[in-house]
């Protein structure tokens, strides 16, 4: 697909157009729609692979199931819309990791009901600390599911509301 909007888009670039052919605003024709898809496609597919590249390259450990820092810095390479953050934190992993505060609070549900956050502070392209806290996922084995542990990263006041 992504070869295909490469094509495409390589169409309407300027030293595609007609010497003779002028457009009425000057510029060259831009397939706004095609340009939003690939924007999306590279939003959403350029890191597919990157958990299985993290881990290749000895970015997890084998305490993450009870430290979330490598879960965390893991989804801001896929959030970042900044090139510079990614290649940051994928040059500088370990050191980045270590610089991360962690301390637990309280979050408490309704009136009579509290839980322990981990909250995560120095978090790259994160403008406040970050709440973490272990939740649990079905994935499909084959004719079984297993359940696996996963971290839910939020920004303070959305802790229900984004997963990762």
């Amino acid at each position: 697909m992504q070869d295909q909007l490469v094509e495409r888009l390589n169409l309407f670039r300027p030293e595609s157009v007609a010497t003779d052919q002028i457009t009425l605003s000057g510029l060259p024709p831009k397939d706004e729609v095609l340009d939003r898809m690939s924007r999306l496609h590279s939003w959403n597919c350029e890191h597919v692979h990157t958990p299985y590249e993290l881990a290749q390259r000895g970015f997890t450990q084998s305490d993450d199931v009870a430290d979330p820092r490598n879960a965390l810095l893991q989804f801001m390479v896929a959030a970042t819309p900044h090139d510079a953050v990614m290649a940051e934190i994928l040059d500088k992993h370990d050191q980045i990791r270590e610089n991360m505060i962690s301390w637990f609070a309280s979050h408490f549900i309704g009136d009579d009901h509290g839980i322990l956050v981990e909250m995560i502070d120095n978090v790259p392209d994160a403008v406040s600390p970050v709440k973490a806290k272990p939740v649990y996922i079905q994935l499909p084995d084959g004719d079984k599911t297993m359940l696996m542990q996963a971290w839910r990263v939020s920004s303070p006041s959305f802790i229900s509301s984004m997963s990762s």
